[in-house]
């Protein structure tokens, strides 16, 4: 699947920042003090992501999927454009969905400029739910007020680059401590 551009979304203030710079990964664009203080990251996140720098430039493999549910978990949205469809993530309890996904609406349109028949691929990690969904429709749900996300225990099959396992939740809850 090609990777296209690359995007962390500040759904506060509609902020789309590009990691094109950073190697065109989430990963190092977060591992970035500058960045860090852009987003204004709470401390805890920052203790916890200095803790996989060292890893990340040791000799081993850098931990992504740790480092980038800690930017998801710390309210960012994070958002690649692999050409044929577009994979968004982030971590919010239900009372906030709506409003990020309004603003995933205003960062998408703006950034990626988006076909009616494009496919956005979208999870909320904190809540499991994620839907498979066309541009045009997603528009439609969310101008309509209607639902647009589903709830789901186990997603049918793997769909985006941050696995949900809870081991993997286990180990960046240990980092926050």
């Amino acid at each position: 699947m090609a990777m296209g551009r690359g995007f962390w979304l500040d759904p506060d203030d509609n902020t789309m920042y590009s990691v094109s710079a950073f190697r065109n990964r989430h990963e190092w664009w977060l591992l970035d003090g500058d960045n860090q203080k852009r987003v204004h990251l709470p401390t805890h996140f920052i203790d916890a992501l200095a803790k996989l720098r060292k890893q990340a430039e040791g000799p081993g493999p850098i931990p992504a999927d740790k480092i980038r549910l800690i930017g998801t978990d710390a309210g960012l949205v994070r958002i690649r454009d692999f050409l044929n469809s577009i994979s968004i993530q982030f971590s919010a309890d239900r009372s906030r969905v709506r409003n990020i996904l309004w603003s995933i609406s205003i960062g998408v349109e703006k950034a990626l400029k988006p076909g009616k028949f494009s496919e956005l691929v979208i999870q909320n990690l904190k809540l499991n739910d994620d839907i498979r969904i066309s541009w045009k429709e997603f528009k439609k749900r969310l101008v309509s007020d209607e639902p647009i996300l589903r709830e789901s225990i186990q997603p049918q099959e793997p769909v985006l680059d941050i696995p949900n396992s809870l081991s993997l939740r286990e180990a960046v809850d240990k980092l926050m401590d």
